[in-house]
């Protein structure tokens, strides 16, 4: 090993050679610089820039050799270069770790430069601090790395485009192909690739979007339908920024797409819904105004019919007055059926329900629908038919309204109206349009009653108000059918729905639960109303004053003694004075401080035997249901007629002492 004077001896000589000018940049370079033996590495000189760099005097370079200013991890490409710099004239390297006195580590670009003199063979080594440089470029790296994994990573699709009227697109994410089925190549080959898929409904929108983008800061934001690879649409959301130049001029669009079909999805299931609710609302509100006024009015007409019947009985047969409170009395009872119909459509149709084939229930009333309309009808009623626990009564009526609703929908020489029954599954009943609102299939199978026409079809706004009463696009008059089909199929647990083309007709599927196959009802002839014997005392429960008095009269008029009360409890002081008398009690549902059920109730604490009818101007089926401790012998819906009351009271009252 040569010795420290030999070194320094060397190094001095060598700087004799190059001369004065030598010494002089060698003292001053901003540069490290560091002269060493070719062959033992050793440091011959070492000056003052190279010394501040690596912490080292230059006394304690000079024990030093290449190998002990690199970190072991580094140092076999350390001297690999080292060796390559020693064949070569002049050799570079960039970003080499570089050991430091205090074992901290800095890189450098190492300029390295091979000497000859006096028979040895030496090596400049010119050290530039290149850390900064790598560590931003580190930092760079990192950085895009970071870029490169968002980019690959986030559910949205970066692209830019030129901000020109072409907005040709120059960089698309590879996002694109989970996003819509594309491959980036498909819309940077072909810049103007990418608005073809815009739908044709959104394109005006999309570019305005695009222009005030471009001619405006701050970040701008479209929503738009995407036709993807596969054919199908989506809802984009796409947020847009303007990069400008130097200059001030747009230079770029950035920005990013994001699919958002999922929530254009939930907002419309949303919508559908809040207007479900409204229409449920509607529905509610419609109900309570029917059900009040059905009260008020059978109320009313109860008193009408009675004293037109009271009336009639005192003319002679023949009689031209007679004939005028006959036409009264027969436009009172179609008044009455107005308000059966009100009560149908709110699903409070009075009936009882059998088994009943759908088919031939349907076919019973072919010869009434010939007879009522000249309409052609292309029947397929399979037979036997599927079996539905219904009322034919109310079968019929629906059956009477669809045909009637697609004759006068049909208009002339638009051919057949279809009409068929057959059993569907409930996964095969039409999602569409349906109705109640929110109906949705509980049983397995339904019987389906359709009804088709090839007419004028029905409009998308009038689809909404097509069930509610009094809502026709026809003629005056018009306006139950269809409520009515609603309340009746409500009231039989099922379903209606409705496919409709403007100009090429419609088809109303009525669905009804299917039950199993039990024996159909036999065909019921009305039995005659049980005879009584009338006497005694009938005590009438009733808040309408004329009511009160018209059901006195006509108490009266069938033998009877008549006891009357305004309300329920009146009705029990007069009951307790004359309890002995009182054979039946005839009591209204609806009146004030004490209604029909309490009444019934309080009259059991003092005769659990009392016989009462019940009487309302509301629906059977609906006050029936009702779950109370007591109940009447029999229900009587108002209007009655005294045939009515009579029939009922011979069914309360048969068997019983006068």
């Amino acid at each position: 090993m040569k010795a420290r004077g030999e070194v320094q001896g060397a190094g001095s000589k060598l700087g004799d050679q190059l001369g004065v000018d030598f010494q002089i940049l060698f003292e001053r370079a901003p540069d490290g610089i560091l002269l060493a033996d070719a062959h033992d590495r050793r440091f011959l000189r070492a000056n003052p820039e190279i010394q501040r760099m690596l912490g080292y005097t230059e006394a304690e370079l000079l024990q030093l050799t290449v190998a002990d200013i690199h970190p072991a991890a580094d140092l076999p490409h350390a001297l690999e270069l080292f060796q390559q710099e020693v064949r070569r004239e002049i050799t570079r390297a960039h970003d080499v770790p570089v050991l430091r006195k205090d074992g901290s580590v800095f890189f450098a670009d190492i300029s390295a430069i091979p000497l000859s003199a006096q028979g040895r063979d030496y090596l400049f080594g010119f050290f530039h601090d290149s850390t900064k440089r790598k560590l931003a470029q580190e930092e760079l790296r990192r950085s895009e790395q970071r870029f490169s994994y968002l980019v690959a990573n986030t559910p949205a699709m970066i692209f830019s485009c030129r901000p020109d009227g072409d907005y040709e697109v120059t960089f698309v994410s590879e996002n694109i192909t989970l996003l819509l089925g594309f491959h980036p190549h498909e819309f940077t080959a072909d810049p103007g690739y990418w608005k073809k898929h815009i739908h044709p409904a959104d394109m005006e929108r999309v570019m305005a979007g695009l222009q005030h983008a471009r001619l405006n800061h701050g970040t701008h934001t479209l929503e738009f339908r995407y036709r993807r690879k596969d054919g199908t649409y989506g809802w984009m959301h796409n947020e847009l920024r303007v990069v400008h130049a130097a200059n001030g001029q747009p230079s770029e669009l950035i920005g990013f797409w994001i699919d958002i079909s999922a929530r254009k999805l939930a907002e419309e299931a949303q919508v559908k819904l809040e207007a479900q609710n409204r229409q449920l609302q509607k529905s509610e509100s419609l109900g309570r105004m029917a059900g009040a006024i059905a009260h008020h009015y059978n109320n009313q007409l109860q008193v009408v019919l009675g004293n037109l019947e009271l009336a009639m009985d005192s003319l002679p047969r023949g009689a031209v007055a007679r004939e005028h409170l006959l036409s009264a009395e027969q436009a009172a009872r179609q008044a009455a059926k107005v308000s059966a119909q009100m009560l149908a459509y709110l699903g409070q149709s009075s009936g009882e329900k059998q088994a009943l084939d759908l088919s031939e229930t349907c076919r019973q009333k072919m010869p009434l629908i010939q007879s009522a309309m000249p309409v052609v009808l292309d029947v397929d009623l399979a037979t036997p038919g599927p079996v539905i626990s219904g009322n034919a009564n109310q079968i019929h009526q629906v059956l009477l309204n669809l045909v009637t609703n697609a004759w006068e929908s049909a208009g002339p020489n638009r051919g057949a109206i279809r009409m068929s029954v057959s059993t569907v599954a409930a996964a095969d009943i039409p999602n569409g349009y349906r109705r109640p609102i929110g109906w949705q299939p509980s049983a397995s199978s339904y019987a389906c009653l359709e009804v088709a026409d090839a007419g004028c079809g029905i409009a998308g706004a009038d689809l909404e108000q097509l069930f509610d009463p009094f809502f026709s696009r026809k003629f005056t008059g018009r306006g139950l059918g269809l409520p009515v089909v609603l309340g009746i199929v409500r009231a039989h647990g099922g379903g209606i729905t409705v496919e409709t083309e403007l100009g090429h007709g419609s088809s109303f599927r009525v669905y009804f639960p299917l039950i199993a196959h039990a024996a159909l009802a036999p065909d019921r002839r009305a039995a005659p109303a049980p005879e009584f014997k009338a006497g005694g005392t009938v005590l009438v429960v009733e808040d309408v004053d004329s009511v009160r008095a018209l059901a006195a009269h006509v108490l009266g008029s069938l033998g009877f003694n008549v006891l009357t009360a305004p309300d329920g409890l009146a009705a029990l002081e007069v009951y307790r004075a004359h309890q002995a008398d009182i054979r039946c009690v005839l009591c209204d549902l609806s009146m004030p401080r004490m209604n029909g059920w309490q009444t019934i109730a309080a009259l059991r604490q003092i005769s659990p035997d009392v016989p009462v009818i019940l009487a309302s101007g509301h629906d059977e089926a609906i006050v029936m249901a009702e779950k109370h401790p007591e109940q009447p012998q029999l229900f009587l819906g108002k209007p009655y007629d005294r045939d009515k009351l009579r029939a009922a009271l011979g069914q309360v009252l048969a068997g019983r002492p006068g």
